[in-house]
């Protein structure tokens, strides 16, 4: 009896699997832009008070970050990041997007590569973008524009940096 249900298993699987072949075969390909094109929303990070969102939007040649109220389903804000690039983003309140970015350089005398990074600022209610832990402040340094923690009600992060002795505070 076993023997006899599991040939009948074995035949559905091969009748299912030769159908399916069938319909793949005469299906046509996605074009290769399909594999290669960013996904059109990516990056989404909601706010401590869960009254915004903000994402990272990518459509045709518009590549921005916008900030989202929940309730009123209103854009609050958008900056073009077409030459920053964000690899993440953080609402550290309802008015304050970090967006770290990081970049790949080849710099003379060392071997690979050496990943710049950093973090900028946007100010929904004034619409400004700024950098944060500018080249004057700290030594060039790899892994900059990582937060690691938000201070209080988020007026504060927390950024590694090797600030130089020479440098005056």
């Amino acid at each position: 009896m076993k023997v006899g249900r599991s040939l009948r298993d074995i035949s559905l699987c091969l009748l299912l699997a030769g159908s399916l072949a069938s319909i793949a075969a005469h299906s046509e390909p996605p074009p290769l832009e399909a594999y290669a094109a960013p996904p059109a929303v990516s990056l989404m990070t909601l706010s401590p008070s869960g009254k915004r969102v903000a994402y990272r939007m990518t459509a045709g040649d518009r590549d921005q970050v916008e900030v989202l109220d929940l309730a009123t389903r209103e854009i609050l804000g958008s900056v073009g990041v077409d030459t920053y690039l964000p690899e993440n983003l953080l609402l550290v309140n309802d008015e304050d997007l970090i967006a770290a970015t990081r970049s790949s350089e080849q710099i003379y005398g060392k071997r690979g590569p050496f990943y710049a990074g950093a973090a900028f600022l946007y100010r929904t209610s004034a619409g400004e973008l700024r950098q944060l832990l500018r080249d004057r402040d700290v030594t060039i340094q790899s892994g900059m524009g990582q937060v690691v923690g938000v201070i209080g009600d988020g007026k504060r992060v927390l950024m590694p940096a090797f600030h130089s002795p020479a440098s005056s505070y």
